[in-house]
């Protein structure tokens, strides 16, 4: 499913939104930040892009420890940015106590048809409307998949060139 129109890029519109949310005068925010470089430089647009609509955001560097604790334990963050790459993540998104708090039940019924869905079309059709919803609600903000990058001596065969998960399978690896 592209979504990547879904919210198109309009400052003056995001700055009608918070004037018409009460935040004539701006906002401010704290962007948790876990310590990958992703993260950091991540933040820095993030905040750059916030501060243009009259969000001021403070940048907050963790340790992953900290941030563990802080954001995705205890919950105490404004706002965080992290890696989220698992192939069927999605369904975090159906529990209304995972760190970043998105209850909705028509989610969750949603997610409990696919789960029980087991012709692939069908599956692929809910999960198509599963994430239309998330992009309706605003749920997170999606931002990019990280790429995998892969270095391997000649003659390996069996890596995979997209990885749409950040690990190495290594049983279908082997040596020509």
């Amino acid at each position: 499913v592209d979504l990547v129109d879904y919210y198109p890029y309009d400052p003056e519109r995001a700055r009608q939104l918070l004037a018409e949310a009460g935040y004539t005068d701006g906002l401010e925010l704290r962007l948790s930040l876990p310590p990958p470089i992703y993260a950091e430089r991540g933040g820095l647009f993030i905040a750059h892009d916030l501060e243009a609509i009259g969000i001021r955001v403070s940048l907050e560097r963790l340790g992953w420890a900290e941030w563990l604790d802080q954001v995705f334990t205890r919950k105490e963050y404004d706002l965080t940015l992290v890696s989220h790459v698992e192939p069927f993540d999605i369904d975090i998104y159906a529990r209304p106590d995972y760190y970043f708090n998105y209850a909705n039940e028509t989610f969750q019924t949603l997610w409990a048809q696919i789960e029980r869905t087991q012709e692939t079309e069908q599956r692929h059709r809910l999960l198509a409307e599963a994430q239309q919803l998330l992009a309706e609600d605003a749920a997170n903000v999606f931002l990019y998949m990280k790429p995998q990058h892969s270095i391997h001596r000649t003659g390996l065969q069996g890596v995979w060139r997209n990885t749409p998960i950040p690990a190495v399978v290594l049983e279908d690896m082997y040596w020509e």
